[in-house]
């Protein structure tokens, strides 16, 4: 029996197959890091693209740090649910836009296994740096989204200059740490499934 999926002008399918992209039941279940590697991915792709041709990189730079914020938003509430689900302490997860609500649950998760997450002490820190520094210029997720707070005062007027290639490589490094932070996550919990089968 088949079944008919949600479709319109702007959402359909096309004639070059390569490009039709499974979404929903369809090519899921997504969760929070697929989503998250997607972000990564365009994020990635996009600063490949501008390493080629510069041109239009001062309105690039806001989707490309955008992308990557929303990356790591999406990562860090995969974590917390998945290292919840594995604490056996569910309901962790903030379902905020607030990177800093749901780093510190996950950062106090990672820390309980830490010879498991992060064992030469690197990587934990690594990230706060990272997203205190960009905490520091985008405390609500808007300033790259928007050229304007909801009163009208222009955002970044206190900077001039980002190089994306800086940006980006940093970025790809909290993509592989968090890919890694993933894999442990999913390793941690085939070695419990086994240790309950047993």
């Amino acid at each position: 029996m088949s079944r008919d999926y949600k479709t319109n002008d702007l959402f359909s399918v096309g004639s070059n197959y390569h490009l039709n992209a499974c979404v929903g039941t369809n090519g899921g279940p997504y969760d929070f890091r697929d989503y998250a590697h997607g972000y990564f991915l365009a994020g990635k792709r996009l600063l490949e693209s501008l390493r080629q041709d510069y041109s239009y990189v001062d309105t690039l730079v806001y989707p490309l740090t955008f992308l990557l914020r929303h990356a790591i938003e999406l990562s860090l509430k995969g974590l917390a649910r998945d290292l919840s689900t594995l604490h056996k302490t569910e309901g962790q997860i903030k379902l905020t836009h607030r990177l800093a609500d749901n780093w510190a649950i996950v950062r106090d998760m990672l820390q309980l296994d830490q010879d498991v997450f992060d064992e030469d002490r690197k990587l934990i820190p690594f990230l706060d740096k990272v997203l205190k520094d960009y905490l520091e210029f985008d405390p609500s997720g808007e300033v790259f989204r928007f050229p304007e707070d909801r009163n009208g005062a222009l955002f970044l007027q206190d900077a001039s200059i980002i190089n994306v290639e800086v940006f980006g490589s940093i970025l790809e490094e909290v993509a592989e740490i968090i890919e890694y932070w993933f894999y442990q996550v999913e390793d941690l919990r085939r070695q419990s499934e086994m240790k309950n089968e047993y």
